[in-house]
């Protein structure tokens, strides 16, 4: 895969990808789109006040998510969150309030790293260098190949139409099914 950057462009967020700032294995939002339908939750996601694993979302909203990368994901999650909060001025867990709901105002802090890379010569190169390296090694599945952080967001990027969106299957049931139903009642079939 080709992926040299002209020298002098500025590289925000890493080849300009979609980088998620999660540093949890699942998002909190997606804990509290599960919790109402009782759905339950992948296995390793979450765990409950005790520190048990759950699949309940409701327990996993009383108790915590799983960190990305073990213990050394979580120490890396706990220094950017002091880093943000020096930066920033914003409040530290358990104070962060409003992220993935609406009952207080959001006061949650974020930052966002810009490099330009016409500073140091080379830099997009060698930046774009080292990915291909990461993908570089024989995947163990041969129809999955190796992938780089964003290699999957930028694909489905590429590959999407202008005039569409993708949604994941529940919300679409959910969202087509009264449709459906009216469509059949107005042609006189089921679908």
């Amino acid at each position: 895969m080709q992926t040299a950057k002209p020298e002098g462009m500025t590289l925000a967020l890493l080849e300009q990808r979609n980088a998620r700032k999660e540093r949890s294995v699942v998002s909190m939002g997606k804990i509290h789109y599960f919790a109402p339908s009782g759905e339950a939750l992948s296995e390793g996601w979450a765990r409950d006040d005790q520190g048990r694993p759950t699949p309940d979302a409701e327990q996993a909203r009383t108790g915590a998510i799983v960190p990305f990368g073990g213990a050394k994901g979580y120490r890396l999650g706990v220094a950017v969150e002091l880093t943000v909060a020096a930066l920033v001025g914003s409040p530290l867990p358990p104070e962060i309030r409003g992220d993935v709901d609406a009952e207080f105002p959001c006061n949650k802090g974020d930052a966002l790293i810009v490099l330009d890379a016409g500073l140091t010569p080379g830099l997009g190169v060698r930046l774009s260098e080292y990915l291909d390296r990461i993908r570089s090694p024989h995947p163990a599945d041969p129809r999955t190949p190796v992938s780089a952080p964003g290699d999957g967001a930028a694909q489905r990027a590429l590959s999407a139409r202008p005039d569409r969106f993708s949604l994941e299957p529940r919300p679409w049931r959910e969202v087509s099914s009264p449709f459906r139903c009216h469509l059949a009642a107005r042609e006189g079939s089921f679908l």
